[in-house]
Order: C-alpha cells, then sequence, then structure tokens
C-alpha cells in the first residue's frame, strides 16, 4: 500500500492548516474583544439597574406625602413631573375650583384698626389730570392693613429710692428684673434668646441689632444676656419637664450637637405640651434616664437600644 502524499502535497496542506489556524485566530481575536464590550456594558446597564431601583424606592417611601399635590412631591425631593397615586374625591371632575357652596369660609378674620386713620386725598384726576370737587358722599372705600412700625430703642433712666433700714443698719432699695451689670434690658435679652432658637450664630444677631435698632452690643454681652435668659427661665424650664412626663405619650429622639467646639448629644422629648431639650456629652441612656424616670405612658422612639431602660 503507497502512499499518495507527496512532498509537495504536505507541504501544500501544512500552508492550508497554517491559513485556517491564522483565521480562526483572528475570528478568536473579534469574539473576545465582543465578549470585552458585552461585559463593558453588562457593568454599565448593572450600574444604571441599580440607580433606578433607588430611584424607585424613593418615590415609593414618598407615595403617602405626594399623592395629589406637585408642591408636596418637589417637597419631598420628587419632582412635579413624578406625582402619582392622585386620588380623585367624589365628582371631582364636575367640582369647580374655590370655596364650595354652603361650606363657611376660612379666610383670615378682618383685624380691628388700632392706629389713626390714613386719608387719600386727590387735588386732580390721576388719569387725565382734571381739577377735582369735594369727594362724592357715601362713595368711599376702605382697606384694612396691617403693618409694623418702624424699629426704634428706647432708652430710660431708672431712678432707685433709697432707705435707711433701722435693723440692717445701712441703705436699701427695691430691684426690678434686670440682667445683671448690663446696660440692656429685659427685652434686649429676650430678643436676642429667642433669634437664637431660631439659630441665628452671634454675628448675626449683632448685625441685625445694629441694623435694625441701631444698638451696637458686643459678643460677649450677647453671650451674658443669653445665659441671662436661660437662668431666668430655668426653673419654669423644669416645670415644663415635669408636665410632659405625666402625659400620656412622648416622642423621644437625639441629635449630635456641639457645645464650645467639643462634640455632644441633644436629646428632645415632645409631647403635646411642648418640647423639653438636655445636652450631654455623650449618646448613653443617662439623659433619657434622668429625664422619663416617672415616665408611665407610651413612648415614641427608635429602635436605638439607649431607651430600653424605660
Amino acid at each position: 500500500m503507497t502512499s499518495n502524499n507527496t512532498p509537495e502535497t504536505s507541504k501544500e496542506n501544512i500552508d492550508n492548516l497554517r491559513q485556517t489556524i491564522h483565521k480562526l485566530q483572528k475570528e478568536l481575536d473579534i469574539e473576545r474583544k465582543r465578549r470585552i464590550l458585552a461585559e463593558k456594558e453588562k457593568s454599565e446597564l448593572k450600574k444604571e439597574n441599580k440607580e433606578l431601583k433607588k430611584e424607585i424606592a424613593k418615590i415609593l417611601n414618598y407615595a403617602p406625602f405626594i399623592s395629589a399635590s406637585s408642591k408636596t412631591a418637589e417637597a419631598g425631593g420628587v419632582s412635579s413631573s413624578k406625582t402619582f397615586y392622585r386620588r380623585k374625591g367624589q365628582c371631582e371632575e364636575n367640582r369647580k375650583s374655590g370655596g364650595q357652596p354652603g361650606h363657611e369660609g376660612n379666610g383670615r378674620r378682618r383685624p380691628v384698626s388700632n392706629s389713626p386713620f390714613i386719608h387719600i386725598n386727590l387735588d386732580t384726576c390721576p388719569e387725565c389730570g382734571t381739577h377735582l370737587n369735594e369727594p362724592v358722599k357715601g362713595a368711599e372705600q376702605t382697606r384694612t392693613i396691617t403693618d409694623i412700625p418702624f424699629p426704634k430703642h428706647i432708652i430710660y433712666e431708672i431712678h432707685y429710692s433709697r432707705y435707711w433700714c433701722s435693723k440692717c443698719k445701712k441703705l436699701v432699695r427695691g430691684e426690678l428684673p434686670l440682667p445683671p451689670n448690663q446696660q440692656f434690658g429685659p427685652a434686649v435679652a429676650a430678643w436676642i434668646a429667642y433669634h437664637r432658637m431660631l439659630g441665628l450664630t452671634i454675628r448675626k444677631i449683632q448685625s441685625s441689632l445694629l441694623e435694625t435698632y441701631d444698638i451696637q452690643i458686643s459678643e460677649a454681652t450677647i453671650l451674658k444676656l443669653e445665659r441671662w435668659v436661660a437662668d431666668t427661665l430655668k426653673e419654669d424650664y423644669e416645670k415644663l419637664k415635669d408636665l410632659i412626663v405625666k402625659e400620656n405619650n412622648v416622642n423621644a429622639d437625639e441629635t449630635s450637637f456641639r457645645v464650645n467646639g467639643e462634640n455632644g448629644w441633644m436629646g428632645f422629648f415632645t409631647s403635646t405640651l411642648g418640647s423639653y431639650y438636655k445636652v450631654a456629652p455623650t449618646r448613653g441612656h443617662t439623659v433619657p434616664e434622668e429625664v422619663l424616670k416617672d415616665f408611665n405612658g407610651v413612648l415614641g422612639r427608635d429602635a436605638w437600644k439607649l431607651y430600653d431602660v424605660i
């Protein structure tokens, strides 16, 4: 048995195999590139899918609050175009906007004037300039305006009558509830404390007093007046805590709070009567345990373990 493979034929077959291998190698390289592109596209789609899931979860969380108002939706961080779950009331399609027949109006009550009237008179017509005679009787119109007077601080002196006490052997006098060793009265101190409660900084309060009331006051004095208000109202503030503890329902929570540049925590306890705040250096159970010591009602709280002592 003889073979038909000659050296020339074998060489041709090897060349054909090499060409086939080279062709297959090119196709393999192409497929590898396609696979890399597919993996990259897959990764991008996964990332996009993850972001879409977050967006959907966010919208679903706000669903109860954006049922019918685009303004409520925007306030919750959801654009008005994504407002959904609109609930239509009975016969809403045929209902006109505004007050409904038979419903009592809820407009703002017209206040009673407590200042002199302001009369508006004319000599000439504002339209054509014609001279005008006396006003037409019975055609008057009125408009009630609520405004605030231009701010102006007051300066007063206090004259103390002094008396000789035969028992104490010294001169005595009466006292007013004023900030000690200060040139500013309780109204200024209350104004400062109120704006501090609203979150204004010392610098902004200093600037506002100067620009609004023309009162120049140092930062140190602002802090002293704020402290005086706190000390003066401390007893009443503690009474508020006692009243809150006697309530049937109290909500409690805490938040970070910095004091003199140091990190701390502020616990707050709220009922229908008001809110009580307590600052502490740590987030431990000491504050709720101290404030709610005699509390026997229902406590609204999160799952943080510090409330487990109640």
